[in-house]
Order: C-alpha cells, then structure tokens, then sequence
C-alpha cells in the first residue's frame, strides 16, 4: 500500500517541510527539484543534514527516491529504519560503495563499478526492508537495476516492527563542505494494499485547482473560489470557508499533469486546514471520477493551519489503478465529515 508520496513542490521553506517530516535539519528550495519543482538538501560544513517521516508499525516497506550528488561528492547513511526501540537498519553509500549496517556494524557492503552511482545526475534509488532476526531481507535498486542485497538478521535492537525512516546525508570527513538533494520520495507498506513492490523511477507531478466543480459550498476570501486554494506553495492569505456541517464541499477541477505518465500508482490529495472556534471539526480529503467520489480518512480541523491529506491508491470510477486519462479529468477537494 503506497502510504506516503511527495514531490516536495508544496513547501515554501524548511519550517513548511518541517509541518510533514521531523527532524529536518538541512535546507530547503522551491526550485531545485529534480523537474524544477522543489526538494530538501543539505549543505555547508558541520554533520551534513536529515529528516525523518513516521509512518504506521510494519514489518516490510519499499522506499524509493531520487537524489543529487553534486561536486562529485558520493557519501551519506542515505536511509536509516527506526522502531520504537531504536535503529534497526539503515543503508549507506561512500563512493562507489553500497554498504548495509546496524548501529556501529557493517553487514555487507557492494563494490559497484566506476560511474554506477553518478555524481552531478539525479539517481533514483529505491531500498527495500523486511524485518527479521534470522530471515531479514534487504535490496538495494539503482537506476531501475538491482546492486546489492541482504538476507540475515535484519533487526538491532528487537523493535518487532519499524514505524520511523530517516532520510538523509552524512558528510564525509575528507571534504569542508557537503551538498546533497532529494526529491520524488514514495513509501509502500509491502504487506497491503494495490501496491506492495517497489515502482520504479517515479515523477511525483503536482496539480492544483484549475476552476470550481460542484458542489462549491463555500465562500471564498475573495473572487473565484478556486483562485483562492490554487497555489503549489500555499498561502493563508486567501481561503475558501466551510460551515461545520456534515457533508458540506468543496470540489475543483485541477491543472494538467506536468507529464502523460504510463503508469499511476496513487494520488495525494492534500488540503490546508484550520478552523475559527472552538468544538470537533472533521474533513475529507477528496477525489471525483466519472462522478464516483473516493473519500480519504476523516481528520480533525485543528485551530493551527495544518496539512491534512489522503492517498488514494485507484480510481473509484473502475476500482482499479489510476490512467493518466482520468487523472486528467478527475476533480478534487474536502468535504466536512
């Protein structure tokens, strides 16, 4: 089940991005993306820079990514699974070195050919993990081809499941300063859902409202109700009002993808929250196809402006995966729960 994706085109710096991932040391652009758009990076001198993402207890997770290494820099503990107990598992790369380890132990590390990880190039790396203290499995994929794998004891410190990735750059001793980028970042829970493997290279495309749909139960700040919620990176300038009564909408065609992709494997639809008084509020995320509407989770309003968002996996309109067709038609929103 893909449980996470993001394009990192919706943030405007690194406190926004911090609303959705932890720890987030290191910087952020609106602009240096992998197609433009933006992606975290960590720069300068000191212990390079990281995020962390939470994620729901599982045994076995696909992650999959795209990253930068410019000035011929190849180094970093790219990706690190937490329990609750501690690291578990983490990957790494120095060089042309892929190497597995636990806290202060390396596993097994993968000499790969020159040029096999590519400096000043976007790589896409995708990482699987499966938990186990005997029957542990790991794989490493680079560009679409499998580089190195692991079967073992797979667990550190005995936390039964992950439920935290940490995501990010080390910076290597030999060199004062340090740049790294990441963008196009997926997460699958391996044992549910549509999608249980990894994807491949993946574009993460954003779009934003185009015009209203119906229904348009709000009452927009000012002008057209979808001019005020039509930002890549938000603002609270403009908003658009809902009354706290079940089943009021809000509902707007959206923009082209920025691609025609050959494959969907989900959609995010994220909406910008808060509410002006005290008492339960409760949204939807939504999606329409072919007037079949997907509902996302219920998630309480808070008075704090906060992101609230919900993956669906298929097109409700023939219960299987996305087409780059009905995303090109389909309509978005939120609906009070």
């Amino acid at each position: 089940m893909l449980i996470h994706l993001d394009g990192f085109d919706s943030y405007t710096n690194l406190a926004d991005f911090s609303t959705e991932y932890s720890n987030a040391g290191g910087y952020f652009s609106i602009s240096y993306g992998r197609f433009g758009g933006g992606c975290w990076y960590a720069q300068g001198s000191g212990n390079g820079g990281y995020f962390s993402r939470s994620i729901s207890n599982t045994t076995q997770i696909w992650t999959g990514f795209s990253v930068y290494f410019p000035n011929g820099q190849i180094q970093g503990n790219q990706v690190t699974f937490y329990s609750p107990s501690g690291q578990e598992f983490g990957l790494g790369i120095s060089g042309q070195s892929i190497y597995f380890y636990k806290t202060g132990v390396g596993l097994q590390t993968t000499i790969l050919p020159a040029n096999t990880i590519r400096a000043n190039m976007w790589n896409f790396i995708e990482f699987y993990y499966s938990y186990g203290t005997t029957t542990g499995n790991s794989q490493v994929w680079l560009n679409g081809v499998e580089i190195a794998s692991f079967t073992g004891n797979t667990a550190n410190v005995g936390g039964n499941y992950i439920n935290a990735i940490i995501y990010g750059f080390e910076q290597p001793s030999s060199i004062a300063a340090f740049f790294g980028y990441i963008d196009d970042l997926y997460i699958i829970d391996a044992t549910q859902g549509s999608n249980t493997t990894r994807l491949g290279d993946c574009r993460i495309g954003t779009i934003v409202p185009a015009s209203n749909a119906s229904p348009n139960n709000g009452t927009p700040s000012s002008g057209a109700a979808y001019s005020c919620v039509n930002e890549a990176q938000y603002n609270t300038t403009n908003y658009v009002t809902l009354t706290n009564a079940t089943g009021q909408e809000e509902l707007y065609n959206m923009t082209a993808l920025p691609s025609t992709p050959t494959t969907v494997f989900g959609m995010r639809v994220l909406a910008v929250t808060d509410k002006s008084d005290a008492g339960a509020a409760f949204i939807y995320p939504i999606c329409v196809s072919s007037s079949v509407e997907a509902d996302g989770s219920s998630q309480a309003v808070s008075t704090s402006w906060a992101r609230q968002y919900s993956i669906i996996e298929n097109d409700p309109h023939i219960s299987a995966a996305w087409t780059a067709s009905s995303i090109a038609v389909v309509q978005c929103g939120a609906k009070v729960a």
